[in-house]
């Protein structure tokens, strides 16, 4: 039996990326999402659709949403998220989980993940759709050092983390009934030859083989360097968005890659004809095609890189629609609808005042009157032979009426995209939006929807991505990093040794939207009511507790500890102080830093004393055990930390 031969291998690999693409395209053409999403585009562009100028109504709309979703995800305090530890009575669970938050926020901080977000926002609003790709970032960069008075050149490590961006609906081709990202993925890129190039296999000055682009496939990309994107499609949608003319210049050196993500026949890989014969598939493959129209060339083909083996795309819906991949957005087609009814309305307004200001006018033949007088003029006089022979044509103002229907309309259209006013800061006028009872039970009311999309975006895209990003760590990161823990200790993070599937990832403004405003509104009455204002006046309720919860609310939870200067918290700062506590029958809270051989030392004189009651045996029994655990712990990391030192670094490639 023959073998298989490369020139196969290639020419089958390129006609399935090729067509399943091509599959991918047709098939959301037909279904008219594709029609659907250029709809969109000319509303919140405010673009000349169908011969007439959008007012850009749902531009606005979508803005309101925007700002919304950002807040919710991170609140004013900075804290937007934490890993905890299923286990919650693991110390050490704990304590990894809390450095692995500390290292993964730095790392977020680092890539901008707050403002890389808001497309991803912008994009579900527009068309109902966004998707997500997770990838390892390093960046190097040529420097020269002086060694020995020589000028030596080297590289240096710019950027070291995990990253993300968002695609381009258009950009992104998947089957439409896919709903989890299940089966087969093109991405399409316009990549610089130059990058691709830099990515090349070859040999750097110590001999070692780096890069995962074929050298000869790049070659033949010289013969198909584009100007313009030969999608008809996106060129519509270009123009659009006011871009349709744009070109590249051929020194550009622009080329069309596709990125597949997805099952592929075993024997591509393996390159046996037994393969090819029982048509066995591999579910995880990566395929990379570059190219045109004319002609492509086969760069990569290997199974998936990550150790994960998912696909490294994340895909989020603002409406979910069963049985679509696709799901629909801020601007709908009723949305549209009313949108178009909304511009047609005002604009009868203005053709009725113009109507209005141009005067018109009834005209007795025998009167006399010459046309030209009744040109609209300034200082016109007319003559006429009769005086009741001219009569103004005045028609009936209909501007109140208008704009009666205008506003139904406009409130027809914000309940539609749920982007009520108040979502923006916009009071509607009403008078229960006057008082705080009526501020928090109607903004209760308007987030009960927006919660729900809120939650389904933590669910497909923020909590899966915070997992990649340990899941790349695990794999890129394997030798650890410093970060500050508390004070001005420095630990180092070994992602490797910290198995993220004993935590869950919490975020906190999203657990407390639901909520929130109707907390800070009904927390706002409570404390204004004159009966508590009367029971704190005699002394019969304490309203800390009340307040704490406020600040933690309003964002400014860090004010807490600052104020809560309690009797307790001062004597647990020293062992005699914690010795009182105990005494009294209270438990006490265990900090990492403390001394823990003092305050152990304080417990054994406690337990040593005759006629202890039990409450206070028990209490001190449980302190120090769980000081004995937070020094294992110590010591636990201590010798991580020795090991890690001990180690001599290896170069990266």
């Amino acid at each position: 039996m023959a073998k298989i031969t490369n020139g196969e291998i290639k020419e089958a690999a390129i006609n399935l990326v090729r067509t399943t693409k091509e599959h991918f395209k047709q098939l959301r053409y037909e279904m008219g999402i594709e029609t659907d999403w250029k709809k969109a585009e000319s509303v919140y562009y405010s673009r000349y659709r169908e011969n007439q100028f959008t007012t850009g109504t749902l531009f606005t709309h979508v803005e309101r949403i925007v700002p919304k979703m950002d807040k919710a995800i991170f609140p004013p305090d900075g804290e937007w998220f934490e890993a905890r530890p299923k286990d919650v009575n693991n110390e050490l669970q704990q304590t990894e989980a809390d450095r692995a938050t500390r290292l993964l926020t730095r790392q977020s901080d680092e890539i901008n993940l707050r403002s890389k977000l808001i497309p991803v926002y912008r994009s579900l609003g527009i068309y109902g759709t966004s998707f997500v790709k997770y990838f390892w970032n390093r960046q190097e960069k040529e420097v020269y050092k002086r060694i020995d008075g020589e000028r030596v050149k080297d590289y240096e490590v710019t950027f070291d983390n995990p990253d993300f961006y968002s695609p381009s609906v258009w950009d992104v081709y998947i089957d439409p009934k896919d709903e989890n990202l299940e089966g087969a993925l093109v991405e399409e890129l316009i990549s610089d030859y130059s990058d691709l190039y830099a990515k090349r296999i070859h040999e750097d000055d110590e001999g070692d083989e780096i890069g995962i682009y074929d050298p000869k496939e790049l070659v033949t990309l010289k013969d198909h360097f584009i100007t313009i994107n030969p999608d008809g499609d996106k060129e519509d949608s270009d123009i659009i968005k006011g871009v349709g003319e744009h070109r590249w210049s051929p020194n550009d050196q622009k080329v069309i890659v596709d990125h597949y993500w997805g099952p592929v026949p075993k024997w591509f890989l393996t390159r046996k004809n037994e393969d090819k014969e029982t048509g066995e598939m591999i579910q995880n493959a990566y395929i990379v095609v570059g190219g045109s129209p004319k002609g492509s060339a086969l760069l990569l083909l290997i199974d998936n890189p990550f150790d994960h083996q998912s696909k490294p795309f994340l895909k989020s819906t603002y409406i979910k629609c069963p049985g679509k991949a696709y799901g629909i957005g801020i601007i709908n087609p009723t949305s549209i609808y009313l949108s178009d009814a909304y511009d047609v309305t005002i604009l009868q307004g203005i053709k009725n005042r113009s109507f209005n200001l141009k005067t018109k006018w009834k005209v007795d033949r025998n009167a006399n009157i010459h046309k030209d007088q009744l040109i609209d003029s300034d200082g016109a006089i007319i003559e006429t032979d009769d005086m009741n022979g001219l009569e103004p044509i005045v028609a009936p103002d209909m501007t109140a009426t208008i704009a009666a229907h205008a506003q139904i309309l406009k409130n027809d259209l914000e309940q539609n995209t749920g982007a009520l006013p108040f979502l923006a800061g916009i009071p509607a006028g009403r008078s229960l939006e006057r008082t705080a009872e009526g501020v928090a039970t109607l903004t209760a009311g308007g987030l009960e929807r927006f919660e729900l999309v809120i939650t389904g975006f933590e669910q497909d895209v923020l909590i899966p991505l915070i997992v990649g990003f340990w899941k790349l760590n695990q794999q890129f990161l394997p030798e650890g990093r410093d970060i500050r823990e508390t004070g001005t200790s420095i630990v180092r993070v070994i992602p490797e040794d910290i198995p993220f599937d004993d935590f869950n990832i919490i975020f906190v403004g999203i657990r407390e939207i639901a909520d929130k405003n109707f907390k800070v509104g009904a927390l706002n009455i409570m404390m204004q009511s004159p009966l508590i204002q009367l029971l704190v006046q005699t002394g019969q309720l304490n309203m800390k507790p009340a307040a704490f919860r406020l600040l933690k609310l309003l964002g400014q939870g860090d004010l807490i500890n600052e104020m809560d200067i309690s009797q307790e918290n001062m004597m647990e700062q020293s062992p005699e102080g914690e010795a009182q506590l105990l005494m009294a029958g209270r438990k006490v809270k265990v900090d990492l830093d403390d001394n823990h051989e003092a305050y152990i030392q304080v417990y054994q004189q406690i337990l040593s004393q005759a006629g202890l009651p039990d409450n206070v045996r028990q209490n001190t029994i449980e302190a120090m055990n769980k000081r004995t655990q937070a020094m294992d712990i110590i010591n636990l990391i201590n010798q991580r930390e020795g090991s890690i030192q001990s180690e001599q670094p290896s170069r990266e490639v």
